[in-house]
């Protein structure tokens, strides 16, 4: 397993860039959007087998510090050249999710040294289309958020009432520090369109099929400025088609990737029974078969042993992945929804983005089931939970609801 490696590096007196590294290999810089670092996570978990990948907190976000003169999207751009100028990092690809899109283009356009030698971008803003404006994200409430950013909008709307209050004041300040940086002009740098032509490195170009912040024809103007782009639909997906569709996304930049000669075959995995990583949480044994590390972050695996009438989690939801249980021994007792079920070995329960949902061994003999998660960054919730209780015994619920929030996850 790759170990991810959070730090913080002071590149002047009053100015520091907290970032989270893994992996060997050729460095990727992976630019988060309005929403924060989780949404570029699936991507950083899919390359880290091949690839340097780095991935910065945007100073303001995520409640990191931001000097008052930092505020517009040069200074990021410029921020993240001097970092890769700093230490001597070169053949970087750049890649960008909507704001970090736009950071990712503006890099591009600055980087006279020829450090960027590939350039992604998913759903970018930062260019001004003649007829063709930019939705304007901070006049829209939680259900139009969904709305307008998703496919499927309902897997992914958010209730705030749910959203812990912690979780909820983070996001409300890095919408603050968003309107800091990209409010005025709104989204965009007007200049931008016309300097992209002088960017000869090859780019490509996607976007979510479903993407209402900005229109079809945004997207591929911003392709068509570029002297080397290719642009790609990602169907069934919208502003952010690495989490909507992952699968699909991560094909496209294993395409373009390989077409620039840094692909490589994952190999193989093959566990002997009983094999995996092992994670104790109080009496509940998790073996972990997949972490992700050898799905390009798609998903992962654990197996779950359960003793008779172990305390169960509190009922939660999800907000960015998907698990599916296959009991393989015993019964466990799935509260769903509305709805209560006691499944056997064999069976099988999905619960989607959004619903809420908890388990419990009611009977009198141990049980096992397979759990999986799709995308896989859940899977080191339990092991911040099993570090945690470690470090302290038994958690309190709000510690436990604090941990589950870094995760996308919020209990009922």
């Amino acid at each position: 397993m790759t170990t991810a490696i959070t730090r913080t590096v002071t590149l002047s007196p009053d100015l520091d860039l907290t970032l989270t590294e893994a992996g060997t290999g050729r460095p990727v810089l992976i630019l988060h959007g309005g929403g924060g670092p989780f949404t570029v996570a699936g991507i950083a978990n899919y390359l880290v087998d091949t690839m340097h990948t780095i991935t910065p907190t945007h100073p303001g976000w995520n409640a990191t510090p931001r000097p008052a003169w930092f505020s517009g999207i040069d200074d990021l751009a410029l921020t993240y050249l001097r970092y890769l100028e700093d230490h001597g990092l070169r053949d970087i690809l750049v890649i960008g999710s909507s704001l970090g899109g736009w950071i990712g283009a503006e890099m591009a356009v600055r980087d006279g040294a020829g450090r960027i030698t590939g350039l992604i971008l998913i759903d970018a803003v930062g260019i001004a289309v003649e007829g063709e404006p930019i939705r304007d994200f901070f006049a829209l409430d939680a259900r139009a958020v969904a709305d307008y950013s998703f496919h499927d909008a309902d897997r992914f709307y958010v209730d705030p009432a749910t959203v812990p209050t912690e979780q909820a004041a983070i996001r409300q300040a890095n919408m603050t520090t968003m309107r800091v940086v990209a409010g005025d002009p709104y989204m965009h740098d007007p200049k931008l369109l016309h300097r992209l032509g002088g960017v000869t490195i090859p780019v490509l170009v996607l976007r979510g099929e479903s993407d209402r912040i900005v229109t079809p024809a945004y997207s591929a103007a911003y392709a068509a400025a570029f002297p080397d782009a290719r642009f790609e639909i990602v169907e069934k997906a919208g502003h952010l088609p690495q989490i909507e569709q992952p699968a699909a996304t991560f094909a496209r930049i294993a395409a373009y990737t390989n077409d620039q000669g840094t692909g490589e075959q994952m190999d193989a995995v093959v566990l002997a029974p009983g094999g995996g990583r092992a994670i104790a949480i109080g009496p509940v044994r998790l073996s972990v078969k997949e972490d992700g590390t050898r799905t390009r972050g798609t998903m992962a695996l654990a197996e779950s042993t359960i003793p008779p009438h172990a305390p169960s989690p509190p009922p939660h939801v999800h907000h960015a992945h998907e698990e599916g249980f296959y009991v393989l021994e015993g019964e466990i007792e799935f509260a769903v929804g509305a709805e209560t079920v006691r499944v056997g070995a064999g069976g099988w329960v999905l619960v989607p983005i959004g619903v809420p949902h908890t388990f419990r061994n009611s009977g009198e003999t141990p049980a096992r089931f397979l759990t999986t998660f799709t995308p896989d960054p859940y899977i080191r919730y339990f092991d911040e939970i099993a570090a945690a209780m470690d470090a302290s015994g038994s958690l309190p619920p709000a510690r436990v609801a604090e941990i589950m929030g870094r995760y996308d996850t919020a209990q009922r």
